[in-house]
């Protein structure tokens, strides 16, 4: 029986179709991958399509061959394409179609191994005739190919679907299970680790070291699959009981784990930046997680690299090149309810050792700044706002603010995150001074006093019988 197909090769991965009415291939049908021929070089080669195998390659190009994107495939002057029918079906015909005459290229063509013979283009096209199952296409000049057309007589039986397995290959750090599949009914899956014989996949296999495994599919009166592999690679964790501890593997090649949790302080939109804290100190990781409020408690069992970078200090889920960890990060477990800012009395007090913290000041002095000045806040000594979180800013005033401790080459900054006209009181001890006292009375900054009246000028906090309002003392 004689079939027509049309091989189309937009960007080295358009949709390959038949002519004549036959059979029609979408862009997921194609799937070229890297492949070193040993007569030809380095290329890509295109298995399994509709019977036939179709490869290009460098040969003795001075440029690689390279995958690209538009409606056309750039090939280069010596650069070969082969054309093999899977069966040993007998080409009869190749049609070769280009972009426009100025991009057109006569062929050389060998057929099944014999010498190669020029065949010249004619307007758009080049064609080929006679009979082989194996043809060699050596282009002599650079052109823009879009298709081309294979006819070949016999029939081309069923092929087993391409296996899909997971997880992809790549660096993991847990032993997983591994899983494949093929859409095709009835056929059977074998799979071979390491280079070892062929064995029958009989359900999810448990991988716990690094391992290459190969997996094709096969039905009796069909061609096998094409054979996919899959590499992966481990990588030991290190188990950290705290953020100080953490810390002491900074830009090292450990991948640490905590063990223990942590308590989410801020998140910002995106979901890039999240900090925490715990008893030994605060933390930034890097890197896209799930989304977090101020006061969710974070689970152990998440992982990252320790990095500074340029004396940020950051938990980072990018551990090697295409290599992330996000997956380890727990959802949002609810905590003991928000977690309260630190509270700063001066902004000259700042310093490295807070970076990553959430902290407050109560009435400082905001200014936006201009092309000389950065925007920055101040009782005293100027602190520099960076909007790293793009946050809405007011007008310049007195005000209090919320933010983020941050350094970058051993300059601190503050990633503001609220501006507020009302005083910030955090950490308030309630219990009464003496006896049956239900009142509290609180500075700015947050130490207690006797009453309204008691120490300098300034405004008090009070709380009482369960409510809170500001008091004035004038002198």
């Amino acid at each position: 029986m004689r079939q027509y197909l049309l091989l189309s090769l937009l960007a080295l991965w358009q949709c390959f179709a038949a002519v004549a009415g036959t059979v029609s291939f979408s862009p997921s049908s194609v799937n070229w991958q890297a492949n070193t021929h040993a007569e030809y070089g380095a290329g890509y080669l295109w298995g399994g399509v509709e019977g036939l195998e179709v490869g290009l390659y460098k040969a003795t190009s001075t440029y690689s061959v390279t995958p690209g994107t538009g409606s056309y495939l750039k090939v280069r002057q010596n650069q070969v394409m082969e054309i093999a029918t899977l069966q040993g079906q007998m080409i009869t015909k190749i049609v070769v179609n280009y972009q426009t005459p100025k991009y057109t290229s006569s062929i050389y063509f060998g057929q099944n191994g014999d010498d190669s013979r020029l065949i010249e283009a004619s307007g758009t096209s080049t064609t080929w005739e006679g009979n082989a199952t194996r043809l060699k296409m050596k282009f002599s000049k650079d052109c823009n190919l879009v298709s081309v057309e294979v006819t070949y007589e016999g029939e081309v039986k069923e092929q087993v679907a391409k296996p899909v397995c997971t997880p992809a290959s790549g660096t993991y750090f847990e032993p997983f299970e591994w899983t494949a599949t093929t859409s095709t009914e009835g056929a059977t899956l074998l799979y071979s680790v390491n280079g070892d014989e062929f064995t029958t996949y009989t359900g999810p296999l448990t991988i716990s070291e690094g391992c290459t495994i190969d997996v094709k599919g096969v039905k009796d009166g069909a061609i096998d699959s094409e054979t996919v592999s899959f590499s992966y690679a481990f990588r030991p964790l290190t188990d950290v009981s705290s953020i100080a501890q953490a810390k002491e593997y900074l830009d090292t090649e450990e991948v640490v784990r905590f063990v223990n949790p942590v308590v989410v302080t801020f998140q910002n939109d995106i979901q890039y930046y999240t900090y925490v804290r715990d008893e030994t100190g605060c933390l930034l990781i890097y890197g896209m997680l799930p989304k977090y409020a101020n006061g969710d408690v974070m689970r152990g069992g998440f992982y990252g690299k320790m990095v500074n970078d340029h004396g940020m200090l950051k938990l980072v889920t990018a551990v090697d090149v295409d290599v992330k960890t996000n997956a380890s990060f727990p959802e949002a477990q609810p905590g003991e309810g928000e977690v309260e800012p630190v509270l700063i009395d001066k902004t000259a007090n700042v310093s490295t050792e807070m970076q990553s913290q959430y902290v407050a000041f109560n009435n400082v002095l905001f200014d936006q700044g201009n092309e000389d000045v950065n925007p920055y806040i101040s009782n005293g000594t100027r602190l520099t706002l960076n909007n790293y979180f793009g946050i809405e800013y007011p007008e310049n005033g007195m005000y209090s603010v919320t933010g983020i401790i941050s350094v970058w080459n051993d300059v601190v900054e503050l990633y503001p995150i609220a501006f507020s006209t009302d005083p910030i009181v955090t950490n308030i001890d309630a219990t009464p001074l003496s006896g049956n006292t239900t009142k509290a009375v609180y500075t700015l900054d947050g130490k207690r006093v006797a009453n309204e009246r008691a120490g300098q000028p300034g405004v008090r906090i009070v709380h009482e019988n369960g409510r809170s309002y500001k008091v004035l003392k004038r002198n």
